[in-house]
């Protein structure tokens, strides 16, 4: 599972009860009521405890999977509980619910559609779905964003720091970009360019000009001292002859 993954499953083991706050680890061996005794190389035992109040369950695992939901999501089988097993159970579970923890952000909406399957995990409106002990989005927030991947400029500064270490970063410095020299290409100049560029190509004819109209010096359109001949003015157009 990748970091934004991880992040998810620890920010769920920490309502769950199953978060090392030492480590940052899941406790993959935790069992509902405390212990840590779950045998991670064997099935589920669908062993049912007492809380010590008024609960009790046969939840077991970092997800505090239940052992028909254990078994369903792997597909009818009863697999050993191993890490890797209780994270795809995880992921699973997740996805079928509508979010995707290997690239979906950690919103209260987000976790809001996970509260059916983990009762810790608050509503939209703070409650837990099966009215029993929930965790504050916000609280389960602060987890996920102590295991979140890091940022790009994170990443970048942890990089340099590995490749130099005896290079310590000073502080930012706020530096002035001066001009050397007075900046002539304004728009007037790039005017005059255009206009020399231009003056120095061939002629373009006005693609309005019939084709038998004569070149004439302003791209097509002859001069006011061409007449037009008697034969032609009848015509919408006509060639121009020169006076």
């Amino acid at each position: 599972m990748n970091e934004t993954a991880q992040a998810w499953m620890r920010a769920f083991a920490y309502g769950e009860g199953t978060y090392d706050q030492k480590t940052g680890g899941l406790q993959y061996k935790k069992r509902f009521g405390g212990k840590s005794d779950v045998d991670t190389s064997k099935p589920h035992t669908a062993k049912v405890i007492g809380g010590g109040n008024k609960y009790a369950s046969a939840a077991a695992g970092f997800g505090q999977f239940m052992p028909a939901t254990w078994k369903e999501i792997h597909g009818g089988v009863n697999v050993p509980m191993t890490p890797e097993n209780q994270e795809k159970a995880f992921y699973k579970l997740a996805l079928r619910r509508g979010v995707d923890i290997t690239k979906d952000a950690f919103t209260a909406n987000n976790v809001a559609k996970l509260a059916p399957e983990w009762a810790s995990a608050p509503m939209v409106n703070g409650r837990s779905y099966y009215g029993q002990p929930v965790k504050s989005f916000k609280s389960m927030a602060a987890i996920f964003n102590k295991h979140k991947p890091s940022s790009f400029t994170q990443q970048a500064s942890a990089k340099l720091t590995e490749l130099y270490p005896d290079i310590k970063p000073g502080p930012a410095k706020n530096l002035q970009i001066k001009p050397t020299e007075k900046n002539t290409f304004g728009l007037g100049n790039v005017l005059k360019i255009l206009g020399n560029t231009f003056g120095n190509q061939s002629q373009v004819r006005d693609p309005s000009i019939p084709k038998d109209w004569p070149s004439g010096p302003a791209g097509g359109r002859p001069p006011t001292t061409w007449k037009i001949p008697e034969d032609r003015k009848d015509k919408k157009y006509f060639p121009y002859r020169q006076a």
